[in-house]
């Protein structure tokens, strides 16, 4: 990831899926905030990022509730890629790849909504 430090914010509502994913995103190179509750996620887009703004927003949809939440971001900044997961294995998936600094899928992700 050639130095590039991206912010990302990782919202899921179990705390070990949480602190696998800060894991694995630190370890290859990414700055992370998380949250736990939509509530809690919300007010930390709404009012801005002290690192500066997210380049990518993870949501865990497993709750349907959590959509709302997607909408939410998109309105406040338009400019912030949503990726949403739902089941356990979507999740482990993407922790092994970056735990293997495999960042390939993330990067694309994110450049892909840059241009598009």
């Amino acid at each position: 990831m050639e130095n590039i430090k991206r912010n990302i914010l990782i919202v899921d509502q179990n705390p070990d899926v949480l602190n696998r994913f800060r894991s694995a995103f630190l370890h290859s190179g990414y700055r992370v905030q998380t949250a736990e509750r939509i509530a809690d996620a919300f007010s930390i887009v709404s009012s801005g990022n002290k690192a500066g703004p997210f380049d990518l927003v993870i949501v865990d949809i497993s709750n349907e509730l959590h959509l709302g939440f997607v909408a939410d971001v998109q309105n406040i900044n338009s400019n912030i890629p949503v990726f949403t997961l739902k089941s356990a294995e979507d999740k482990l998936f993407i922790i092994d790849l970056l735990n293997h600094k495999r960042t390939e899928i993330i990067e694309h992700f994110i450049d892909s909504y840059a241009r598009a």
